[in-house]
């Protein structure tokens, strides 16, 4: 079965022994979804194995030497260095050729001229529950026979784009090349599609999910050119917290595009990945009539995990915790280091002129003020 797994295109379901090494982490993520019962649209993989010469290719150029050997010693920083040498380095790859074992896989996909498919990276190093590299890797859809053979080398190239090395820098990946597979899926004609996030991004809330979700196929939401319909769910109740229609459609569509029934169909479905995968999640979806389809699901790398002490159990009275390292300009999602929180300790006593005694992690969270758990920081603002 593995030697089956080897060759350059497979199909969704994939074998029991699919290693997300050949497939990517979010053609594994499908088939994740696929075997669980999941609705998705038909889905072929180019697996790392069609790229194999490419990759090789790339190894061997001197654009791919300068990259590296330029990067070395570089920070997140060097910005303008790195986009030039990434650039430089996307022209070779365009340049590439397919090689006939190649143009025959593609052309296995071209059942007929009128297909039209969805077609996006699937990085090795994709998806991972520290790291999910969502938005710097490409994704196409509409994309017709003609334009396939095109938009699957786009898609690798997405792999070597600045935004994929800075990204490796600030989270100290090693600088080798990224492996690349490429999903080809049926395009489904959705009726409305979005995304949502199974914890509130905005306050780090577990019991809410939001849903944004617009029109059509959803191109311009995922790439953040328009403002889509928006919704705060409970995820105890299913009830609405939240409802914002999009500013463009708010006369149109006051009520916006989802009806209330798609809403609590979204928000169930999403509610059992996340418990299945036992972390938040970031899902895509698309609603082709009343037929709810899963495009993709990641882990959502930027909550902040409480000590069980400070949650409260469904339907219980909540309490409003402040975390003054989430705020606007500092943003650290994992913990504090002791002598960060020893500063701020005194820093206090300075400028208030009182001890915190209450700064200990045995401290009660519904009891304190200022207290530290978990290495954080937090503000009782219920008191």
């Amino acid at each position: 079965m593995l030697a089956e797994l080897r060759e350059v295109l497979v199909k969704i379901p994939l074998a029991e022994d699919a290693d997300a090494s050949l497939v990517g982490g979010k053609a594994d993520s499908l088939d994740w979804l696929h075997k669980r019962g999941y609705r998705i649209p038909d889905t072929w993989v180019l697996t790392t194995t069609f790229f194999e010469d490419w990759v090789r290719e790339v190894g061997e150029s001197s654009s791919w030497n300068e990259l590296i050997n330029g990067i070395s010693g570089k920070t997140s920083r060097d910005r303008s260095l790195i986009a030039d040498q990434c650039r430089a380095l996307a022209d070779l790859i365009h340049s590439f050729s397919f090689s006939p074992k190649q143009a025959e896989t593609l052309e296995q996909l071209k059942l007929n001229e009128e297909n039209r498919f969805a077609v996006r990276s699937s990085g090795v190093d994709e998806d991972l529950s520290g790291a999910s590299f969502a938005g710097m890797y490409e994704s196409f859809l509409n994309v017709s026979s003609n334009q396939l053979a095109a938009r699957v080398k786009d898609c690798f190239a997405a792999a070597f784009d600045a935004r994929v090395f800075l990204y490796r820098l600030s989270m100290g990946f090693p600088m080798t090349i990224s492996q690349m597979a490429v999903i080809v899926q049926r395009q489904i004609d959705s009726d409305v599609s979005g995304v949502v996030f199974s914890i509130n991004p905005v306050n780090n809330d577990y019991d809410e999910l939001v849903i944004n979700a617009h029109p059509g196929l959803g191109e311009d939401l995922v790439s953040g050119l328009i403002t889509p319909d928006n919704w705060v769910i409970d995820k105890n109740t299913l009830g609405h917290v939240e409802s914002r229609p999009s500013p463009s459609r708010q006369e149109a569509e006051s009520n916006g595009c989802l009806t209330a029934d798609q809403t609590k169909t979204l928000s169930k479905t999403v509610l059992t990945i996340e418990q299945a995968r036992g972390k938040p999640v970031d899902v895509e979806w698309a609603f082709v009539d009343e037929t709810l389809y899963m495009l993709q699901v990641r882990p959502i790398t930027n909550w902040v995990q409480l000590p069980p002490e400070m949650l409260t159990k469904p339907h219980e009275p909540r309490y409003l915790y402040l975390d003054p390292s989430l705020a606007d300009g500092l943003t650290i999602s994992h913990a504090l280091t002791r002598a960060t929180i020893d500063f701020n300790m005194k820093l206090g006593k300075a400028i208030l002129g009182v001890e915190f005694e209450s700064w200990i992690p045995e401290a009660d969270p519904r009891k304190s003020f200022i207290f530290t758990n978990g290495l954080r920081i937090y503000v009782n603002l219920s008191m």
